[in-house]
């Protein structure tokens, strides 16, 4: 037990046989696609939206615009100076940049954290991490899909984004 690891060895505890569903990665690169133990139903997104509310919606907000309890919490007590608090905001999962990451990216973020994001894979088991990707796909989805994938959408209300009394109001 007194001796060294020998160099170049890996525990069996670290070995990883399926890259795709332990990290989220294919020959090295982020995977676009669900690995095949990862079957996309109602089942999933269901336990993806619960594992999402108890993992992420405190930060990211219930819709992922980053505006979550512990957001507005830190926003109060930066604007009264508590401490010398600094905060930073947690990112919208709606902005082009991550909207844009191949899922295997969202899962590696979710498994090992990013800039002030902690890394969830001690916490959230591998299924429930791709339950919560299936989830955050579906909330991305919701907010950016266009008109003519959405049935019915003639008869919803189009949100104006001129301010009222301007020109452009219609």
């Amino acid at each position: 037990s007194m001796r060294p690891p020998v160099p170049g060895a890996i525990s069996r505890s670290q070995m990883v046989d399926d890259t795709h569903y332990h990290l989220g990665t294919v020959d090295g690169n982020f995977t676009t696609g669900f690995p095949e133990q990862v079957e996309v139903n109602e089942a999933l997104l269901k336990r993806g939206k619960d594992m999402f509310g108890v993992y992420c919606l405190p930060c990211h907000g219930v819709q992922g615009y980053g505006d979550g309890p512990v957001h507005k919490r830190a926003m109060v007590l930066l604007n009264t100076g508590t401490n010398g608090t600094t905060w930073v905001q947690p990112k919208s999962l709606h902005e082009e940049a991550i909207s844009d990451y191949p899922i295997g990216q969202i899962y590696w973020v979710i498994s090992n954290g990013v800039r002030n994001m902690a890394g969830y894979k001690s916490q959230i088991r591998v299924e429930d991490r791709w339950a919560i990707v299936a989830w955050v796909e579906a909330l991305q989805l919701s907010q950016n899909a266009p008109a003519d994938e959405v049935p019915g959408s003639e008869s919803l209300p189009v949100i104006k984004t001129a301010a009222p009394g301007s020109e452009d109001e219609s």
